[in-house]
C-alpha cells in the first residue's frame, strides 16, 4: 500500500464502500477491477483491471491499467497479464 493514498490499510466498513464503488463502474462503464487467483493453487493474489483514476483529478479524463498484488504474487505474472489486457478492450497507446 505504499503507493496508495496515505498508505494506511482499509478497514471493513470501507472495503465494503470500495466494492460498492467498483461494481458501480462496472454498471456505468462496462469496465473495472476483478479479483485475481493463482491459477495453481486457487489463492486470492488481488485484483487488476481498468479504472478512471478519480483520485487523481489532475491527470483526468483518463482511463489507467491499476493492480494491486499480495507480495506473495509478485513475479507470478497476474500484474503483467493484466496490463496486456488492454488489447482485449482496444486501448491503442497506453502510458506509465
Amino acid at each position: 500500500m505504499r503507493w496508495i493514498r496515505d498508505g494506511s490499510v482499509r478497514d471493513g466498513q470501507q472495503t465494503r464502500d470500495g466494492i460498492r464503488a467498483w461494481e458501480s463502474e462496472w454498471e456505468s462503464r462496462g469496465f473495472g477491477l476483478f479479483a485475481v487467483e493463482i491459477r495453481s493453487t486457487g489463492e486470492l493474489a488481488g485484483f487488476t483491471g481498468l479504472s478512471v483514476p478519480h483520485f487523481l483529478p489532475e491527470v483526468l479524463p483518463a482511463v489507467e491499467v491499476g493492480w494491486r498484488l499480495w507480495p506473495s504474487a509478485l513475479g507470478a505474472g497476474p500484474g503483467h497479464r493484466g496490463r496486456r489486457g488492454r488489447r482485449t478492450v482496444r486501448i491503442r497507446r497506453a502510458r506509465s
